[in-house]
């Protein structure tokens, strides 16, 4: 049985935002590749139907058995990402994290792994509310400016923020140097 008080549910949200439009183009076309490369996997194949486009998987399958990633993207139509990613300017990425979530989870992990921007991403985090344990995805180049990005928007003492690269397996706290 889940027992509340002991358990979590922790929400992976994808999300895709920027100030400019090349900075939501760059991260809009990051998240389409990684749903096409998801879309090739069985484990995808509900998400993608539950949004009406179960019929994907094979044509994605197809072309990643014959190499064609950057073709598998442009299958990924813009209502279907924008059904799984958050999306927006920085600002109004929390208050969609909240809309979502509301009475389903209190905990979430933000990602765009494939076009990371620690700034963007920091603002998101000052945005939700204290405390935060905040799980980090991005990729192991960009974890040192993240982590100091992330520093000046945590509170000393009530948020940690969790590196999940295998390389950095450690716990940061806000009030670490």
């Amino acid at each position: 049985l889940w027992d509340s008080a002991t358990q979590g549910i922790y929400v992976v949200t994808i999300v895709v935002t920027g100030r400019t439009e090349e900075e939501m183009s760059r991260s809009r076309e990051a998240v389409r590749r990684q749903l096409a490369f998801y879309g090739t996997t069985p484990a995808y194949q509900p998400v993608f139907a539950l949004h009406g486009h179960g019929d994907l998987r094979p044509e994605l399958a197809r072309l990643a058995r014959e190499d064609r990633w950057d073709d598998m993207a442009t299958l990924i139509p813009d209502d279907l990402l924008e059904a799984i990613a958050v999306c927006g300017a920085p600002e109004s990425i929390a208050p969609q994290i909240r809309e979502r979530l509301d009475g389903i989870s209190d905990s979430v992990s933000l990602v765009n792994n494939r076009a990371p921007d620690p700034q963007h991403f920091a603002e998101v985090v000052a945005a939700l509310e204290a405390p935060r344990a905040i799980w980090l995805m991005v990729p192991a180049g960009f974890v040192d400016d993240t982590i100091q990005k992330f520093r000046e928007h945590l509170e000393p003492g009530a948020d940690t923020l969790v590196p999940l690269n295998l390389r950095v397996p450690l716990v940061v706290d806000a009030q670490d140097d």
